[in-house]
């Protein structure tokens, strides 16, 4: 690793573990949610591990993947418990190099794209899934993900795309702020996942067949509109792709408009208190987070949401 590309590992490419300090739920907070162990693996062997969650009562004849961003699939069981009880199978699995899953580190945001070909290719590879209609949603990194996957697999049969990048070329530089270090990063990415890291989503989402949501925050800075849903909607032709924009969620559209800025406020709170010193121990950030609402927090937008569903059904 060259010293250029320091800051991209230290902010990227690192391991992603649930430390205890911020809260992630379990599929044990809601009530009555299933989990079934599954595990893949990806390009270079290591073990994808996730889980295939269910209420009592669920739609034979899908399947919902939930591609998650930054961290791992547990940041997310607030989506994951809203499909399961709007009767959805929800398949969803760590990252490599994230929480349950294999790896010292996430080898990058074109591992996302390589992760989630590696699972369609297992569930398409598995009995009990043969004819099932697979349906992807994908916030984030993982929203990059969504956006690329019909390139490998056009079969898909709806596709949601919350706050995610069209191009592997335009995150870096997001992340490192300085235009050499992102050119090396994205030079890094090229070198380990050839076949993925020059994905073109404009062509990806072209796909006909395939019902297409495109959501995203005016205001994100994670992942600029500019570099997501704009990019698409100036450029694509294709008539069957719906587009929703708000405006003061940031990289939470999904959320309701308190939640995105509850959250907001509490980590601006505490990147504050970290850089001044205030928070140094785990013990003190445990602290800090034992007052935070975390329901309040994730809590969804039942209009969004009612647009995902839709786009479910096809």
């Amino acid at each position: 690793m060259t010293n250029i590309l320091q800051k991209y590992f230290d902010t990227v490419v690192r391991r992603y573990d649930d430390d205890g300090i911020i809260k992630y739920f379990d599929y044990t907070d809601f009530d009555g949610i299933n989990a079934e162990k599954i595990s893949f693996y990806n390009l270079h062997g290591m073990m994808i591990r996730g889980y295939i969650y269910s209420c009592e009562s669920y739609d034979p004849e899908r399947i919902v993947v939930f591609a998650h961003g930054l961290g791992g699939h547990r940041s997310y069981m607030r989506e994951i418990a809203y499909l399961c009880a709007h009767g959805y199978r929800v398949l969803s699995y760590d990252a490599i190099g994230c929480f349950e899953s294999d790896g010292d580190r996430m080898y990058g945001f074109t591992e996302m794209l390589s992760d989630l070909d590696c699972c369609l290719q297992y569930i398409e590879a598995t009995e009990c899934f043969n004819g099932l209609k697979i349906c992807v949603i994908g916030h984030s990194f993982g929203g990059y993900a969504a956006a690329n996957i019909l390139l490998y697999h056009p079969e898909v049969y709806s596709l949601t795309v919350i706050s995610g990048y069209m191009y592997a070329r335009d995150i870096p530089i997001n992340f490192v702020h300085d235009e050499a270090a992102a050119q090396a990063a994205y030079e890094y990415e090229r070198e380990l996942y050839p076949e993925y890291a020059d994905a073109d989503a404009i062509t990806a989402l072209q796909t006909k067949g395939c019902h297409i949501l495109m959501i995203h925050s005016i205001d994100d800075t994670v992942a600029p509109i500019a570099c997501g849903l704009m990019l698409a909607r100036n450029n694509c032709s294709n008539p069957s792709i719906r587009y929703a924009v708000t405006n003061g969620k940031q990289h939470l559209p999904h959320y309701t408009l308190d939640a995105a800025q509850y959250f907001a406020k509490t980590f601006g709170d505490y990147q504050s208190k970290l850089i001044s010193g205030e928070l140094k121990t785990d013990e003190d950030k445990k602290e800090f987070f034992a007052t935070v609402d975390f329901m309040r927090m994730t809590e969804q937008d039942e209009q969004i949401w009612r647009l995902i569903l839709d786009n479910i059904k096809g």
